[in-house]
């Protein structure tokens, strides 16, 4: 797995104003082998939620963990199937990075922002 250009420089600049969470599909295991390049502090991996996107379980597992409220949680996400069908019933505003410039689905609910890389988040949120 490679990382896209935009996503280290951009998670550092959130970092220093934000508290960053992973959300993933991904079992600890395959997690530990995994370089991410970072880390982040907060780890919600369908292994340690007990369920995988979309079904909610995990982004209840990010609510919980996070002790924040709904409101305080942007999720960033490239899945509109996962992501937005996972997120958005629980409120929690979704930001979809479209990289391969797809049409949305019907059946998936809209997320708040689409984006093309993760670039603009940190302007979207100051």
């Amino acid at each position: 797995m490679r990382l896209y250009p935009d996503v280290q420089p951009t998670l550092d600049i959130l970092a220093r104003n934000y508290r960053l969470a992973l959300v993933s599909n991904i079992d600890d295991d395959l997690l530990n082998m995994t370089a991410l390049g970072r880390q982040f502090d907060l780890v919600c991996t369908a292994e340690r939620a007990r369920g995988y996107k979309p079904d909610g379980t995990l982004f209840r597992y990010l609510i919980r963990e996070s002790g924040l409220s709904v409101s305080q949680i942007l999720h960033s996400g490239q899945s509109q199937f996962t992501d937005m069908v996972g997120g958005k019933p629980l409120s929690l505003t979704i930001a979809w990075i479209n990289r391969r410039d797809l049409d949305l689905s019907p059946d998936v609910p809209a997320p708040d922002f689409i984006f093309s890389g993760l670039e603009p988040l940190p302007d979207l949120l100051t």
